[in-house]
């Protein structure tokens, strides 16, 4: 059986107001945005979920699979990144992931159970020590396996000192993948 990330047609963006303007919502860090095209919202505990992920790795690349939703507002596209789903079946190295099918056979097992309504969003990944980019490698896995315009990654140096060194974004643009942004963070303020 062959298991894909991808979704079998991109869905459509569903009309909502962004964070920031829904009721509920605040933007902690709207951080640098590089893409007119594709705004992108990262929920703080997903933020969190991965920075713990980034942690328990160390030295090792981890990673997983970004959930939520994806709409438009007053013609600007954006992503509400709810989950960040960590890969624990992937293959870890020092300067590679590899999700093979047992990783992703036990992503959409537990996807299907667990958030049947959210949408694949793309995936993230650390580069512990190694900065912000995406590799030859990396770009592969996000042209291969998350090529819809609403995919994105999201790559994380768990050791830089400094926020914007530590968290890149990469779209898709018109012009090809982009060469990195800061993720806007919001949360729900609890009332």
């Amino acid at each position: 059986m062959e298991i894909k990330v991808k979704e079998a047609d991109a869905p459509r963006p569903t009309l909502r107001l962004p964070p920031g303007e829904r009721p509920h919502t605040a933007i902690v860090d709207m951080g640098m945005i590089h893409s007119d095209e594709l705004l992108v919202y990262v929920r703080i505990e997903a933020m969190a979920a991965m920075g713990k992920h980034a942690q328990i790795g160390g030295a090792l690349e981890v990673g997983g699979f970004l959930l939520g939703g994806y709409h438009v507002s007053r013609g600007q596209r954006f992503l509400d990144i709810d989950v960040a789903f960590p890969a624990l079946e992937a293959k870890s190295e020092a300067i590679s992931l590899t999700f093979d099918n047992v990783a992703l056979k036990a992503f959409h097992k537990e996807r299907e159970k667990r958030f049947p309504n959210k949408l694949i969003l793309g995936w993230y990944h650390t580069h512990p020590r190694h900065s912000v980019f995406l590799s030859p490698h990396d770009v592969f896995i996000h042209k291969s396996f998350f090529s819809q315009p609403h995919h994105v990654a999201i790559v994380i140096d768990p050791y830089q000192h400094y926020a914007t060194q530590q968290v890149g974004v990469f779209v898709w643009e018109s012009t090809g993948l982009s060469q990195g942004c800061h993720p806007v963070i919001y949360q729900v303020d609890q009332e």
